[in-house]
């Protein structure tokens, strides 16, 4: 039993460390990474200003999602905000035809499941007071 509690700290700790500095390279570059987005998804949506504010929005949601996750902050809704995040990427990665990229959302995505997982069923076996 203790095992497995080191284990999924391990794991909450990676994925959120993941999350968390491929944000962090993001805001560092957010002018380079704002510029890819537009000269890669010029089209996608039907007014360029939603890219712009997404690219320019998304790394700062995916930086703090990933602290929140390390710390265990709202760990539940941290793993959904990290869902969506790496959804909403992962489907634009693939109407752009840049599957390379998928890798990282594909380990992303298998992290988040893990950690839902155990998160439901830990929340499951707690008693309620009503």
């Amino acid at each position: 039993m203790l095992e497995y509690r080191k284990f999924y700290y391990l794991i909450r700790l990676v994925v959120g460390s993941i999350i968390a500095i491929h944000g962090l390279i993001r805001i560092v570059d957010i002018g380079g990474y704002t510029d890819f987005i537009l000269s890669n998804f010029k089209g996608t949506l039907p007014f360029d200003t939603l890219l712009v504010i997404g690219g320019a929005l998304f790394p700062f949601l995916e930086f703090f999602t990933g602290l929140l996750i390390c710390f265990n902050i709202t760990l539940k809704k941290s793993i959904m905000v990290g869902f969506f995040i790496s959804v909403v990427m992962s489907i634009f990665i693939l109407v752009g035809n840049m599957y390379e990229r998928l890798i990282y959302h594909t380990i992303v995505l298998i992290g988040l499941t893990f950690l839902l997982f155990k998160d439901s069923r830990s929340f499951a076996n707690r008693k309620h007071f009503i």
